[in-house]
């Protein structure tokens, strides 16, 4: 059956993160219903262009306009959040370190919370943070890293299943502002830029 594609445009949910408060605008119609087929498994989406096949997306959001719900930040981030189910997931900073969560697409509820590699930095006058590289998942397990290299991957209730510091494995990042690229997953293996 053709669908129309339709672009999914995040700026407003990624610029909501620098306040602390996750609205999730594009869940106002339900991604449960929205990604049915069709899951955000990471940063630009499963095929990495942008594009969801779903077309009955709301394009208008607002405080009192197409909002699901909402889910307050315990920091800022700048990840992307990705779907899988009923699930969302997203980096933060927490505290002084950063955290992976798990949030519910149904109500906005925290399902879990853990704690990653390193401690959070700010960056570029404050623009950027540790949490930068957004998550990504299969749909059964979730992997989150830092821009200190610490590489986790989770089961998708939250059990830890490894972690890796990529900078003991391959040597010290020199790079500036932190590592701020996001792995990408394709046909089974991760892919991760070290700079």
């Amino acid at each position: 059956m053709w669908r129309k594609r339709t672009t999914m445009n995040w700026a407003n949910v990624s610029g909501r993160l620098g306040s602390g408060v996750l609205g999730l605008y594009c869940l106002a119609c339900g991604f449960t219903v929205a990604f049915a087929d069709d899951h955000w498994t990471q940063w630009r989406g499963t095929q990495l262009n942008s594009i969801s096949a779903e077309s009955s997306v709301p394009t208008e959001f607002g405080s009192d306009k197409n909002l699901k719900w909402r889910f307050e930040m315990p920091g800022p981030g700048g990840s992307s959040p990705i779907i899988w189910g009923q699930q969302v997931f997203v980096t933060t900073v927490d505290g002084d370190g950063i955290s992976l969560l798990a949030i519910s697409t149904t109500d906005g509820t925290e399902q879990w919370r853990k704690k990653l590699g390193g401690e959070n930095r700010n960056i570029r006058m404050d623009s950027a943070n540790s949490a930068s590289p957004s998550p990504f998942t299969d749909g059964t397990h979730v992997w989150a890293t830092t821009s200190q290299g610490f590489l986790h991957c989770f089961k998708m209730d939250g059990t830890p299943v490894w972690e890796k510091d990529l900078q003991k494995e391959y040597g010290e990042f020199d790079i500036q502002f932190g590592l701020s690229s996001t792995p990408v997953l394709d046909n089974g293996r991760i892919y991760h830029q070290l700079v």
